[in-house]
């Protein structure tokens, strides 16, 4: 079975003051029905910029080469229906604000059933049952109460909930969530992530889940890939990452972790500044922070290769035992 979503080398620029700049580089990834990839990095690293492709949304004047295919066909071959429709019930964009993506002078029963109506061609009546009927799913009790609401009378949770129940409605078989719970205090975090969770294997829904978190990365998806400068440096299933990264990169977020049973003052950092993916050289992105760097890293563009069970982009992955220790570099 060919996977739902899958990206292919994906190249991407987008002008900023009148200059292309690099944003994604050489990204490959796919994700099968009913499976979760978490894709971890962090601020501007290009998560977002996955995302955006992925929902065929991206910036006035990018740049893209490489392939995005969801179930099999390429976005960039589809018709502008075809692209319309796909935005609309293929792929559902879960936003870090769900305050953002729902118009404060409509209610949510609005938000939630004009697509019904619209797209599906349903009754009024018809759609609020559907609606209802979803709010219900997503743990939201007197459905009929919820949708003459305004989303000024809800909490932050609740929109969040509202705005998994749109993707439910919209019958997407991928869900691309963009830091969901980063609004959101720890416990809504938790029982909106279960719910998501649940969903996911209910429906066999693939999922995108971005996030900066490796431990809800872990909590939450079957594999997780990791981001530096634009690109994918590590792909491991998530039970497996934490205790042997591969990369040194991943080996550095794991270590700088916080932990419950260890103090540890100050916590173990990575040396240097994050790297912008317009500014990586050619040889490795991370050799300038890099404490396994050697003479070979700088002298070409090391490939996502398979080792033990992951794919890695490091000459030295083999070299890397598990994490025994909460230093940065090993």
């Amino acid at each position: 079975m060919s996977p739902v979503l899958e990206i292919r080398d994906l190249e991407l620029a987008v002008p900023v003051d009148g200059v292309r700049r690099r944003v994604l580089r050489s990204v490959s990834l796919e994700i099968a029905a009913g499976e979760a990839l978490g894709l971890v990095g962090e601020s501007g690293s290009g998560k977002s910029m996955t995302a955006r492709a992925v929902t065929g949304l991206l910036p006035r004047g990018a740049q893209a080469s490489g392939d995005v295919l969801f179930e099999g066909q390429r976005l960039d071959e589809m018709s502008r229906r075809a692209l319309a429709e796909h935005r609309s019930s293929g792929v559902a964009l879960i936003p870090q604000d769900p305050r953002t993506s729902i118009n404060p002078v409509h209610t949510v029963g609005d938000f939630l059933t004009e697509p019904l109506r619209v797209l599906q061609s349903l009754t009024a009546t018809d759609a609020a049952d559907r609606a209802v009927a979803a709010l219900a799913d997503v743990g939201i009790p007197d459905g009929r109460r919820r949708l003459e609401q305004y989303p000024h009378e809800l909490s932050g949770g609740l929109l969040q909930r509202v705005m998994i129940c749109a993707a439910l409605l919209s019958e997407a078989r991928l869900i691309v969530a963009d830091e969901p719970t980063t609004a959101l205090d720890v416990t809504t975090q938790s029982e909106v992530m279960a719910i998501l969770s649940e969903l996911r294997t209910h429906r066999r829904l693939a999922v995108l889940f971005i996030t900066h978190d490796l431990e809800l990365a872990a909590a939450v998806c079957d594999r997780i890939a990791v981001l530096y400068a634009g690109e994918i440096v590590e792909v491991q299933p998530a039970a497996s990452l934490a205790d042997s990264p591969r990369h040194p990169y991943t080996r550095g977020l794991l270590s700088a972790r916080p932990s419950i049973d260890t103090q540890i003052y100050p916590l173990p950092a990575i040396p240097g500044r994050a790297m912008s993916p317009h500014d990586a050289g050619e040889g490795c992105a991370f050799a300038a922070r890099c404490s396994y760097t050697q003479a070979t890293c700088d002298a070409g563009h090391p490939a996502l290769e398979r080792y033990a069970g992951a794919l890695v982009r490091c000459v030295r992955a083999e070299e890397l035992g598990p994490l025994t220790s909460r230093g940065a570099g090993d």
